[in-house]
């Protein structure tokens, strides 16, 4: 099962008093197993999160030791194949392109699962199907989890939301990556959206 750094967030988020152990279960049941996987993008996106952006942020030595423990269970490398798989993930699935690596890496890592938090809930990619850790058990998915994680189908309204929070989130990707944001592109589209809304 392919892990996203949201997991790994909520189970080191002392301010997330609900789900934090639930995060913390699944990730012990799937260390217990050996059957957890993740990418070094996902130990990048946790560490600089636990250290930043966490209600009460991680020292950065505690910080670190999370992404030494989680290490071994990184099974992909970040290359120029993997990228071009995320090209093509991004624009036949309308990801956001940091959710479109996620999901790369997951079919690299030939995962049948994907949990996470920050995709629909049963959402399907090449044979990779999402998993929401706050709507399942890990004996939920470890059983029959194909017959108790139903196959979404977004309405055309969540749809449209999902687009723009793909331009949203790309946005605050260049963010964490120091670039320039195109903010008045990103809040035009925000407000044009609303303005059609109101219309119908």
């Amino acid at each position: 099962m392919f892990v996203d750094s949201n997991v790994l967030l909520y189970a080191n988020d002392r301010s997330e008093s609900e789900k934090q152990p639930v995060a913390h279960a699944w990730l012990e049941v799937l260390g217990t197993d050996k059957t957890g996987r993740l990418s070094p993008q996902v130990l990048r996106e946790f560490y600089w999160n636990a250290t930043r952006k966490l209600a009460r942020p991680l020292a950065r030595t505690a910080a670190r030791d999370v992404v030494r423990r989680f290490a071994a269970w990184s099974t992909t490398a970040d290359d120029a194949a993997l990228v071009d798989e995320a090209w093509k993930l991004e624009d036949r699935s309308q990801l956001a392109w940091w959710d479109a690596l996620i999901v790369a890496s997951a079919i690299r890592a030939d995962c049948r699962w994907l949990l996470t938090e920050d995709l629909q809930d049963g959402q399907r990619f090449a044979g990779v199907v999402v998993v929401n850790p706050f709507r399942h058990t890990p004996d939920e998915i470890r059983g029959d989890g194909a017959g108790r994680v139903a196959e979404a189908r977004p309405t055309r309204k969540e749809g449209r939301r999902t687009q723009l929070r793909a331009k949203i989130a790309e946005g605050l990707g260049a963010a964490r990556r120091g670039d320039v944001i195109d903010g008045d592109s990103v809040f035009a589209e925000i407000s044009r959206r609303s303005k059609a809304k109101r219309k119908h």
